[in-house]
């Protein structure tokens, strides 16, 4: 233990084929203890990640997702459930958080994303992601989100600079022996105000550019994949 608070080194988690180590440092002397995690992954497996219903790529876990109609009805769940998240009463209420991450090796089934690093801070009612990287193939992903609850609701701003992502990776996360290949840029810059988190983008106003370089793709394909890539 320290003067000001608490301080844990050497930390390490592992699971499945993904390990997790770093320090965590809590400061207990302001008036909402501040957590200060620097956590460093050497590999991380997403699959290791998926549970029934729910993966952190879109398209996998449940099988209906391949319906447009399925699609829909569970990002409204999912956004229902994060509504009352919100609305309930946490630890997180009452402590503030400074998390630094970093992949070395982010995998996606054999499939190898890069690298990736993310800074993130909570502070009450505010929760900002200053900084996303992900390095892929030929590519990179980079972006940032803020969101602030205000007593009218809930503001705030995302920003995603996607650059020449290779899609056939999501595509093999609904069929694993597909050859579909191709590359996929977006630049997204919104501000974003609803009355709760499942209507942050009924006021949305910014940019939004998308443009695709497929090959080796059937059309149902791509339409799987575009269902998954802005209703999951």
């Amino acid at each position: 233990m320290k003067p000001k608070g608490f301080h844990i080194s050497n930390l390490k988690a592992v699971v499945g084929h993904s390990d997790l180590g770093g320090t965590i440092d809590i400061d207990i002397t302001k008036e909402r203890p501040l957590w200060n995690m620097r956590l460093v992954s050497e590999e991380f497996q997403i699959d290791d990640f998926d549970v029934e219903g729910f993966s952190l790529i879109p398209g996998e876990g449940d099988k209906e997702m391949a319906s447009d109609t399925s699609a829909r009805q569970k990002t409204i769940e999912m956004m229902e459930k994060a509504d009352k998240s919100l609305d309930e009463p946490h630890y997180s209420d009452h402590l503030d958080a400074d998390i630094t991450l970093e992949a070395k090796h982010v995998l996606s089934g054999k499939d190898i994303l890069g690298h990736g690093e993310m800074v993130m801070k909570a502070r009450e009612s505010k929760l900002d992601i200053e900084e996303f990287h992900l390095s892929v193939p030929g590519g990179k992903i980079d972006g940032a989100m803020n969101l602030e609850l205000v007593s009218d609701g809930i503001t705030g701003r995302i920003k995603l600079d996607m650059d020449k992502l290779d899609y056939g990776i999501l595509v093999r996360r609904i069929n694993p022996d597909s050859i579909a290949d191709g590359l996929v840029s977006t630049r997204i810059d919104l501000q974003l105000a609803g009355k709760d988190f499942s209507h942050s983008f009924d006021k949305a106003a910014g940019k939004f550019d998308f443009v695709a370089w497929p090959k080796h793709i059937s059309a149902d394909a791509l339409n799987i994949w575009s269902v998954n890539l802005f209703f999951a």
